[in-house]
Order: C-alpha cells, then sequence, then structure tokens
C-alpha cells in the first residue's frame, strides 16, 4: 500500500509540477538556493573570520606545536634535550626556539627638554630569536612594515612590533600600552630588571599577529645576555610537521612519552591559542545560526504559501481524486513530493556555488578584516546538517497546507463550496 501510495503521488507531483507556471519554480528554487546560502554563508564568514586568525597564528608564530616554560619554572627544563628528541621524531619537519622576556621600553628620552619630564615608556615583551632559523621556519621577514628584517650579529638592533607604536593605533586606550614617535633609525631603551640597554630600531614589524605585533625581537645572543640565561635555556619551542606523516597530537603525546611533559607544557596550536579564539568561535557559530535560522523561517513561509495557494486552487481536483478512491495520505505526499523537488534542486545549486565558487574565491582572497585574514570556514559535515535542516523545513512547509486542504469534506471540495 505505501508502495502504491509513493508511486501514485510521485506521478501526480509530476503532473503539478509540469502545470504550475514556470515562474514560480524559478521563484521557489530561488529561495530555497538563497537560504541554504544562507544557513552557510553567514555563519562561515563569521567563524572563518576566527579561524582566518588562528591559522595565522599557527603558521607564523607557534607552529603546530608549542612548547612552552612551566609557570613554576623560568625556562623550558633540559629544552636543548627536548629539541633534538623533537627532531628525531618521524613527521617533524623544523622547529625554532626563543628566549621570552618582559620588560619597560622608553622612548623620546633624547629629545626631551625638561629633566623632570616623564619618559615616554610601557612595559612590553620581548624575544630573543635566530633570525636565520626564525625566518626559515615561520617566514616572519614578508610581516615586515618598514626597515630591515634581523642578521646574525645585529646584537644592538632591534624589530620593533608595530603595535607598540602610538601612532599606528586609533584607540584612546592606546596610550597605555605604547610609545610615541618610534621608527626605523630611532633609539630606544630597553630595561629588564637592574638592566638598561640602548637599541638602535631596525624594523618595524606588524601583520594581524599580535604574537609579532606587541613584540620587540631582538638576537637570541643580546636575549641571553639580557636575561642572564646559559645558552638553550629558552622560554619557547614552536616545532612545524608534515601533516602526511603524524599529527600535532601524536607529535604531543610523543613528547609526554619522554617525560618532557614534567619539564615544560606541551601543547598543540589549538590549546596553545587559550580559550578565547574557541570561545568567539563559538559565539560567532552561534551568531550565523541565528542569523540562518531567520532565513529558513522564511523559506517555511514561502513553501507554505505557494504550497497552499497551489492546493487552493485544486480544491475541486483534490475533492475529485478523493471522491474516485485516491487516499489523503497519497495527495498529501504529492504536495511534499514538489517541495521535496524544490529544496533538492534550489540546496543542489546553492552547493555548487558553495564549493565550485564562493570557498575557493575566499580562500584565494581572504576577507581583510583589521586582525584577521578572513576565509569562509565551510565543512561537509557542517553542510550535510544545514541540508538536512533545509530539508526537514521544507517537508514539513509542504505537508501542512496540503494536509489542510485534503481534511476537508470531499463533497464541499468537488462543489467548491
Amino acid at each position: 500500500m505505501i508502495k502504491n501510495a509513493l508511486s501514485t503521488s510521485w506521478f501526480l507531483a509530476n503532473r503539478q509540477l509540469r502545470r504550475t507556471s514556470k515562474w514560480s519554480h524559478v521563484l521557489i528554487i530561488s529561495v530555497m538556493m538563497l537560504t541554504f546560502l544562507n544557513l552557510v554563508f553567514v555563519s562561515g564568514v563569521l567563524v572563518g573570520l576566527i579561524e582566518g586568525a588562528t591559522k595565522l597564528v599557527r603558521e607564523y608564530y607557534s607552529g603546530d606545536v608549542l612548547v612552552k616554560n612551566l609557570v613554576t619554572e623560568e625556562y623550558i627544563l633540559d629544552s636543548d634535550q627536548l629539541q633534538q628528541s623533537a627532531l628525531s621524531i618521524p613527521g617533524v619537519e623544523a622547529l625554532t626556539s626563543r628566549y621570552i622576556g618582559d620588560g619597560i621600553i622608553q622612548a623620546g628620552y633624547r629629545d626631551r627638554t625638561n629633566p623632570y619630564e616623564p619618559i615616554d615608556s610601557t612595559g612590553m615583551r620581548f624575544a630573543g630569536i635566530d633570525p636565520e632559523i626564525e625566518d626559515e621556519v615561520m617566514d616572519i621577514s614578508r610581516f615586515m612594515m618598514e626597515g630591515e628584517y634581523l642578521e646574525d650579529g645585529d646584537d644592538r638592533f632591534v624589530l620593533m612590533g608595530s603595535n607598540l607604536i602610538r601612532e599606528n593605533l586609533s584607540i584612546p586606550e592606546a596610550e597605555r600600552y605604547t610609545v610615541s614617535g618610534v621608527g626605523v633609525g630611532d633609539k630606544i631603551r630597553i630595561l629588564v630588571g637592574d638592566v638598561s640597554r640602548e637599541y638602535t630600531v631596525k624594523g618595524i614589524i606588524g601583520g594581524k599577529i599580535e604574537a609579532l605585533s606587541l613584540k620587540v625581537f631582538m638576537t637570541k645572543d643580546e636575549a641571553e645576555d639580557i636575561l642572564n640565561r646559559r645558552q638553550k635555556e629558552v622560554n619557547e619551542i614552536a616545532i612545524n610537521i608534515d601533516y602526511s606523516k603524524t599529527t600535532p597530537d601524536e607529535v604531543v603525546a610523543t613528547l609526554s612519552s619522554m617525560g618532557f611533559d614534567e619539564k615544560a607544557q606541551i601543547l598543540d596550536w589549538e590549546d596553545s591559542l587559550g580559550t578565547f579564539f574557541e570561545d568567539i568561535t563559538s559565539t560567532f557559530s552561534l551568531l550565523g545560526n541565528m542569523i540562518g535560522s531567520i532565513a529558513l523561517i522564511v523559506a517555511a513561509i514561502t513553501t507554505f504559501i505557494v504550497i497552499f495557494i497551489n492546493a487552493i486552487t485544486r480544491r475541486r481536483y483534490i475533492g475529485i481524486m478523493k471522491g474516485i478512491g485516491i487516499n489523503k495520505l497519497t495527495i498529501e505526499m504529492a504536495y511534499v513530493w514538489q517541495s521535496m523537488i524544490y529544496a533538492v534542486i534550489g540546496s543542489s545549486i546553492g552547493v555548487a556555488i558553495t564549493f565550485g565558487f564562493l570557498k575557493p574565491y575566499f580562500d584565494r582572497n581572504p576577507i581583510d578584516f583589521p586582525f584577521s585574514d578572513g576565509i569562509l570556514a565551510v565543512s561537509v559535515e557542517g553542510t550535510v546538517v544545514r541540508l538536512l535542516l533545509l530539508f526537514i523545513t521544507t517537508i514539513i512547509a509542504g505537508y501542512v497546507p496540503a494536509r489542510m486542504i485534503t481534511k476537508e469534506n470531499t463533497l464541499n471540495a468537488i462543489l467548491g463550496r
């Protein structure tokens, strides 16, 4: 019986679709397509904004695995041995290590006319790097805004993070954590504990990565000296891997099994970001879903109206079908088939546009947000879920009006009463 109902309803649906105006088809299919794109695109752009930011951090600062010193320690214990062990793990391609310290940066002190005038200063974090290795592994020289990148032996030169310079920021609060008037060739003074040293700004490094734009970079030798560290007592080790051979989780697990988890924090790139990016991603995803749900409701209402008007104009036809013995379920299923056909065609066009044009386009041309190169973050799993939501909503929107009409008295429907 069910098989006969399905085949008969499919036949009726095809007949009705052929008799429906082509402009009605275009309208409903367009609504379905735009609804699907709204469901995918808005959420994808919002989440992609954060994914773009995290991608930049992973590729140009943290690497795939980031090792940091324990909170209770000044540096990574046995960091030299840890680096050698990491490089011996299959799939680990390269790594770079850094000294990290906190201090105070002073600027404009040479130009003061009043010795009692406060010196322009702010707290900052600095990183001691091997310029050649850091650039080879992380390619940070691409973020040079002015001047030149560091070279080995540039012990009295530094790279200044762009967001430490007041003129590069337009927010009022910037005065509290920036200094003014610093450019390439200017002198700055860095205070770390009792140590005070003067450096020449060789370049300004910027970009949309706070880990770069809010730091001062110097050579490893200089950082060792100013921090009074022995060689290899580093604070960070960024590790890049070949994903065809291993994963961040596997590298973390291997290093932990060697006992290094007792000497350092060993984090995959996602954990190294903390919960901030994860919370923002969840919030934006929720916001995108809320906006998309409005489009889903609009699509449901549009489908309901079209099917309802279609059924109303065919009341007598429906009454005759009931009179000759076609049961209500078959008639209702005919309208459900119509709704599903519209949903399939509209969403198929939407999927083709999303994966065939929009995603590749935004991958090649990221959206230029102030703190991120935004991409379109869409996944196959997320797309399937949205397709199911659209199908379910459309089926309900097609069934309800058909059910309302078929419930009418058969004789009244035939007579148009």
